[in-house]
Formats: structure tokens, sequence, C-alpha cells
């Protein structure tokens, strides 16, 4: 998910706009974090004064050139405040699909959901019999995880390479029969983890 965010922010504002959220966004995360020990401490510190210097100014200027209630404004507003929220449903949405960054990142993830599915299957057939609690665990989390992937690449079909998109109906039907577990497409989750 991470990697999609800087070019998501640079592929829907102007170059400065797009600046002054990743730094605020960066300014946010460090602030946050905690200094365990002296190293994390002197990181943490150098991680605020990269990002948060300059950071009014920065939003001072962009006030001045992108006019209140301007197409940027809004749109900029809108981010900080996902940003503030822990939301990233500015990354997502893209009612459109014409984002190339995100065209990207399904063909990406929808490439290999065949394999993936497949050694899943069969992780979960070796495991079955297991009597660790942790195993089982995790093994429901990589199910969960899958199903909610299956779910958002069916979503997103139309964004995939007819060969990608067969791979991954593929999956979808191999993963439920073998499974049991229903690839639900009415309610995917945002940004596929692997």
């Amino acid at each position: 998910m991470g990697e999609i965010i800087e070019p998501r922010l640079r592929e829907i504002l102007p170059p400065d706009a797009a600046e002054y959220a990743s730094n605020y966004r960066f300014c946010l995360h460090w602030s946050g974090e905690e200094p365990y020990d002296s190293s994390r401490a002197e990181e943490i510190a150098e991680g605020i004064k990269e990002s948060c210097t300059g950071l009014e100014e920065a939003r001072d200027s962009l006030r001045r050139r992108y006019r209140p209630g301007s197409p940027v404004d809004r749109l900029l507003r809108r981010v900080i405040a996902d940003v503030d929220s822990d939301s990233y449903e500015y990354v997502w949405d893209d009612p459109a699909n014409k984002s190339i960054v995100l065209n990207r990142y399904y063909e990406s993830s929808g490439q290999g959901a065949l394999a993936r599915v497949r050694t899943l299957i069969a992780q979960r057939r070796a495991l079955s019999d297991t009597s660790s609690a942790a195993t089982k665990s995790a093994l429901a989390w990589m199910v969960k995880v899958e199903t909610g992937g299956l779910a958002e690449l069916m979503a997103n079909i139309d964004r995939l390479h007819p060969e990608t998109a067969k791979e991954v109906r593929e999956a979808r039907v191999r993963w439920e029969r073998e499974t049991g577990e229903k690839v639900d497409i009415r309610r995917p989750r945002r940004g596929y983890a692997r």
C-alpha cells in the first residue's frame, strides 16, 4: 500500500500540492513515533526536520496559489482530512478507473493470483491437522487476506489485461471450490495486501 500513496498523490494533485500533502503525511507520521532508544530518537528528529520544516509556509503559498473552493483546494483539503483521520480513501477514489497508478497496482496484484491461491490451498491442506493455535490463526488470517484480495481484484476486473483477468477468474473459482470461502465482490476491501 505504501508504495502507491506517493505516486497517487502526484497523479491527483499538482506537484506543489502533492509535495505539501506528502510532507504533511510524513510530518504527522514522525510526530507520532516513539523514540525507544537514542538511534530511533535521532531518526525521528531527522524525519521531523525533513518533513515538518516549512510546512506552514508551503500551506500559505498553496492557499495563495489555489483560491479557496478551487478544484485543487477542495481536493487538497480532502486529502489532508483523510490523512488526519488515518484514511486512504483519496488513494482509492477513482470512479472512472482512469488512474494509471491504480491500474498498474491491480494488474500487478492480479498477476500470479492463481499461483498464490494454489500455494495457500496447499498450505491449508498441509497444516489442517496441526495442533498449534498460532499456526491455525496465521492460516485463518492468510485465508481472509486472499479472500479479500480476490474480491478486490474481481471488483476491479475491468482494469486488468484480459489474460490477467482470466487468471483472476480462475483463481476465484478454484479458491471457492477448494476452500468453500466465498469471494464477495460487493464489499471488497481497499488495497490488496500480499
